[in-house]
């Protein structure tokens, strides 16, 4: 069992004096001795005279296995007794188990019942997770609109609503692109823990998975405007996996041209439809190629240029191999580099930085600002900006000092996402204003529970919608609020 403080919530069980004191404190001297039978023994004592903090501490020992084995079921079963004799802690944790899927089958509907049982008992921390489960858990809500909120008790006032897109029914989900309609892609576990591609209505409500291309797993990387979505799938035999492409919003998934015996992944797409992909011959080095609209043809792109984005020009950022620096060493060197498709004119970056620097490039708008991470100065990694077609770069320094950071995408108003380390090998999701101006912590602009830490910002679309990875391997959609919700906050 993980992800939530159960121990620290046990501790507050123990402490509660609603039982017989007399039972309760026996109970207590014996867990705090590690005497765990004797405590089980007091407590079942307990439960059976009808006191809900006997059923809650029973319900946190199955968590724990403390004098009993794991047992996400029997949890469930004590849990639910003492919420439903009013103790709201119960609730909370029946609600994260549920929401977790930890030792139980993930329900999210399950969720967000004992999270508003729990939040109608005065629980703020209920409040915290209602406020992002409950347009995924709450069947009635089918609205593209962003998430209920509740007045913030923590003090922050909110910029953004928060949305959980959930899982295909399994524990983890990986966001990885999202177009202007706020439709994210990535993968996630299902239910057998096969990872499977999956697409998001607009505004990241409802996951679909997208299937396969016959085998049982399947990763989806990019999406363009009309939710064309590329990535990898297993063939039927499991062991070889194919670049694909698929139609107008995940539809009709096809292969995409690939050589025999060949693996291949396909990366990114622009509105046209002109997907960058890699292939892989095993002993041989791996080729880049960029197709024609639609996924159609392809051409290979020059050696050692790896893509990373495309914009709607069809010019690509990404990084290019180098062994230029040090005389007679057989190392290769990664240099942040664009590349203009129609001519295949390769324009390397890094040298503006300096020529010692390494660097590599994440992100492209449609201006030709691009953005990713190199060396600075003081010899730590930072995320960088370009100016529009990449005439010259500038470090976008770092949420704390001597910290490093990554930029992950920019928009067209020049907004720029990634992640950057703080309080040691902590990451934190941020964002910046236009033309990477005044980096900012996405942590202290969403209104979210105390345990969950947005760690990563993937994407950004030009309104503003920012996908994230979560510290418990959720992902989320973040969406600006206008004036009027940011008021309905204070």
């Amino acid at each position: 069992m993980k992800r939530l403080p159960f121990t620290l919530i046990l501790a507050i069980a123990l402490t509660v004096t609603n039982a017989s004191a007399q039972t309760l404190e026996q109970a207590k001297a014996a867990f705090k001795k590690g005497d765990y039978a004797t405590a089980l023994s007091a407590y079942k004592q307990l439960a059976k005279q009808g006191d809900a903090t006997a059923h809650f501490a029973l319900g946190m020992m199955h968590i724990l296995g403390a004098g009993t084995p794991e047992s996400g079921e029997q949890a469930v079963y004590w849990l639910q007794k003492a919420a439903e004799l009013g103790n709201a802690d119960a609730a909370l944790i029946l609600a994260g188990l549920y929401y977790q899927g930890t030792g139980i089958n993930k329900n999210d509907q399950l969720a967000v019942q004992w999270f508003r049982h729990a939040a109608n008992a005065g629980n703020a921390e209920a409040q915290r997770y209602l406020d992002i489960m409950a347009p995924a858990g709450n069947s009635s809500n089918t609205s593209s609109q962003p998430a209920n909120r509740a007045q913030d008790k923590t003090g922050v006032q909110p910029e953004y609503s928060v949305r959980d897109l959930g899982t295909l029914g399994g524990k983890n989900c990986f966001a990885s692109g999202m177009n202007n309609k706020g439709q994210v892609v990535g993968v996630s576990d299902n239910k057998k823990d096969h990872n499977r591609a999956f697409i998001t209505g607009p505004d990241g409500v409802g996951i679909t998975d997208l299937g396969t291309l016959g085998g049982d797993t399947s990763r989806a990387h990019a999406i363009n405007a009309s939710g064309q979505v590329v990535g990898s799938s297993e063939k039927i035999d499991n062991s070889s996996s194919r670049a694909f492409i698929t139609g107008p919003d995940g539809q009709g998934m096809r292969q995409l041209e690939n050589e025999p015996g060949a693996d291949s992944e396909a990366k990114g797409i622009n509105a046209k439809g002109q997907v960058f992909f890699d292939m892989n011959f095993g002993a041989s080095p791996s080729k880049s190629y960029l197709t024609g609209p639609d996924g159609k043809g392809r051409r290979e792109l020059p050696q050692f240029f790896h893509a990373k984005s495309i914009n709607d020009g069809g010019v690509v950022a990404g990084t290019i191999f180098v062994d230029a620096r040090i005389p007679d060493a057989n190392v290769l060197y990664d240099n942040a580099a664009s590349l203009a498709f129609d001519t295949m004119a390769i324009k390397n970056i890094s040298v503006l930085a300096g020529k010692r620097t390494q660097s590599n490039a994440y992100g492209i708008n449609a201006k030709g600002q691009i953005v990713g991470q190199t060396d600075n100065k003081e010899s730590y990694k930072h995320a960088f900006i370009t100016s529009p077609d990449g005439m010259s770069l500038i470090d976008l320094g770092a949420l704390s000092k001597d910290a490093n950071s990554q930029a992950n995408s920019i928009n067209n108003h020049g907004q720029v996402v990634g992640w950057s380390a703080a309080e040691g090998v902590e990451l934190y999701a941020f964002v910046t204003d236009a033309n990477g101006k005044n980096m900012r912590d996405l942590n202290t602009l969403v209104s979210k529970p105390t345990t969950l830490s947005l760690t990563n910002a993937i994407a950004i679309n030009d309104r503003g919608q920012i996908i994230t990875s979560g510290s418990n391997y959720f992902c989320y959609l973040l969406s600006p609020l206008n004036k009027q919700e940011k008021t309905s906050q204070k």
